[in-house]
């Protein structure tokens, strides 16, 4: 998952310093979305592995439930940012 978010968070680093300051805006905070995912996706899991019992179930359901929001939020703010700033700019 944070090698995944890395490429990601990479080539939306190439597309941002490539375009111009609305779309800039908009790749911001896409990547600092994928910056939540990294830090939801492997840091709370590192933290999970340090517990046992209901507490490390606890945390994993925690950081299964927010990465899910976290992606599925990245995946919609990456939609909006391709449709206005790179698809209809071809046109």
């Amino acid at each position: 998952m944070i090698a995944l978010s890395a490429a990601a968070g990479f080539l939306m680093w190439v597309v941002w310093s490539k375009s111009d300051k609305n779309s800039q805006l908009q790749a911001r905070v896409v990547i600092i979305l994928m910056g939540f995912l990294v830090l939801f996706g492997g840091g709370l899991d590192t933290l999970q592995s340090d517990f046992s019992g209901n507490l490390a179930y606890g945390i994993g359901v925690f950081e299964d439930g927010v990465e899910l929001l976290v992606a599925s939020t990245v995946l919609v703010a990456s939609r909006i940012f391709l449709k206005e700033y790179v698809i209809n700019k071809n046109r």
